[in-house]
């Protein structure tokens, strides 16, 4: 996979930029704290749905990898093919790792038309028609700066959909310790949909992920799935050659 970023502002539903790639990863597995430059991970035995969390780790120490392994395969063939509810976003300065929401899933196919490699959506959905959806990113190289970058999204997109009201409805850090801050854009004439921005702010990048919806009831109803995402959140380094 190419290693590339997106240049595009991440108001609108779907940007049409390249971005990073998106690694996806079965709930039984994650990276260490290291990537190489080429996207290869090693990984360690975390799991989070409840009474399996604790056996996969049991067998972890005890050394059973023979019978993980099985399980993992076999657990993993359940699942469809891009659905999953891990994954890895990858740059060519940063990269992080993230965490479905429970009753969401994530897909590194469906959006990669759209210049989108990592989109969530509800289980049962699709991203063509889901509402509300999600997308992951990280900022194009040049910004370093999650604020900054905030700003100058936010400058950029009045220009094309003329002013709306901007509102900070949320702010912490991520389960890796990254702080974090999200925006909320209200819908105006000339761009009807609602939204908010998660910005994340990485070692010398900033990751950023846009929860998008069209019908007010649902994005309501399920707006806390944009802090569960962004809390599961950790920066990963990208080790350089």
């Amino acid at each position: 996979m190419k290693d590339c970023v997106s240049t595009s502002i991440p108001l609108p539903r779907r940007p049409m930029a390249q971005s990073a790639p998106c690694y996806l990863k079965t709930d039984t597995s994650f990276p260490n704290a290291y990537l190489d430059a080429v996207g290869g991970a090693s990984l360690r035995c975390t799991i989070s749905e409840n009474f399996l969390a604790s056996f996969f780790e049991f067998l972890c120490v005890i050394g059973m990898k023979a019978i993980l392994v099985s399980l993992l395969v076999a657990f993993a063939s359940q699942l469809p093919a891009a659905e999953v509810a891990y994954a890895i976003v990858h740059g060519p300065k940063a990269a992080f790792n993230i965490s479905a929401p429970a009753g969401w899933v994530i897909d590194n196919e469906a959006g990669a038309s759209d210049g989108l490699p990592c989109v969530l959506f509800q289980k049962g959905k699709s991203w063509s028609s889901a509402d509300p959806l999600m997308y992951a990113k990280i900022a194009s190289a040049s910004h370093e700066n999650a604020e900054d970058f905030a700003k100058k999204a936010i400058s950029e997109s009045k220009k094309d959909r003329g002013d709306f009201q901007v509102k900070r409805v949320e702010s912490g850090k991520t389960k890796g310790g990254e702080a974090y801050f999200i925006n909320e854009y209200a819908p105006n004439a000339d761009y009807p949909r609602m939204e908010r921005v998660a910005y994340v702010q990485l070692p010398n990048a900033v990751a950023y992920i846009v929860y998008s919806g069209d019908n007010d009831k649902a994005f309501r109803s399920q707006q806390s799935a944009l802090k569960q995402l962004v809390s599961s959140l950790t920066a990963m380094t990208v080790k350089k050659d």
